[in-house]
């Protein structure tokens, strides 16, 4: 009888992480067997991820222009200010990825935020510098907008090494389709995942935006049709039982 009922768990877990796309590989026969690590890749999809693009258009005349993007395959992080001009634009991302029930109290081993995308600086040989920032309060995808930004905290920044082509002459879709000028970049976010799990801090997400100026940046979104390239955290932890 707890044979049954341990193999009836067992497929209800894995039925629940399809759900909410979350994946589990053990490398323990037991989850409560104490030293035992696994890893959990959390890589939501339309139904469950939450991630709008920002946008601010400031003009000479002091005019300011607001765009928000919703349900967007690709988000095109943007950033050019320019000096003694009052024109500038930028676009960020903002995403959450709620962490599953059973993180929380586990021993966090790792933890790396990963998306999939390009970059590059305009006329400039050197990779775009991306940003990663902890949000510190919550929002929501529909109420969001660029004067109600959340408030935040940099974690850290990586560098988009530069592609073959200028991104501006390409389409959206020849991005998207171009697999030799795309990759995975990732930010190391242990000991914020610790704190998320340990209850210490709140997880409301993280901003991505463009710390180099004169940048461009494309980001495949929670909502692309490839599941294979959604944005993932990848969390590796023990549990302390």
């Amino acid at each position: 009888m707890k044979r049954i009922i341990l193999i009836v768990s067992c497929f209800l877990s894995v039925f629940l992480y399809k759900i909410d796309n979350v994946s589990s590989q053990e490398l323990s026969p037991s989850k409560t067997e104490p030293g035992k690590l696994r890893q959990i890749i959390i890589k939501p999809g339309p139904k469950v991820g939450e991630d709008v693009a920002l946008q601010c258009v400031s003009h000479e005349s002091g005019k300011k222009d607001y765009i928000k993007y919703t349900n967007s395959p690709v988000v095109v992080l943007q950033k050019h200010y320019y000096k003694g001009i009052e024109y500038a634009k930028e676009t960020i991302m903002l995403i959450k990825i709620n962490l599953p029930s059973f993180i929380y109290g586990e021993e966090i081993i790792s933890a790396r935020f990963q998306v999939y995308g390009v970059g590059e600086i305009k006329n400039s040989e050197d990779g775009a510098i991306v940003n990663l920032f902890a949000l510190l309060e919550n929002w929501d995808e529909e109420e969001v907008y660029w004067e109600k930004r959340p408030t935040k905290k940099l974690v850290s920044g990586i560098e988009f090494p530069k592609p073959n082509f200028d991104l501006e002459q390409f389409s959206n879709l020849k991005r998207i389709n171009n697999s030799n000028a795309v990759g995975w970049h990732q930010w190391e976010i242990t000991d914020l995942v610790k704190d998320w799990a340990n209850g210490k801090k709140e997880n409301y997400g993280f901003e991505i935006s463009l710390e180099s100026n004169f940048a461009l940046a494309d980001i495949f979104t929670s909502d692309h049709f490839q599941e294979d390239r959604r944005p993932k955290l990848i969390i590796i932890c023990r549990s302390k039982q």
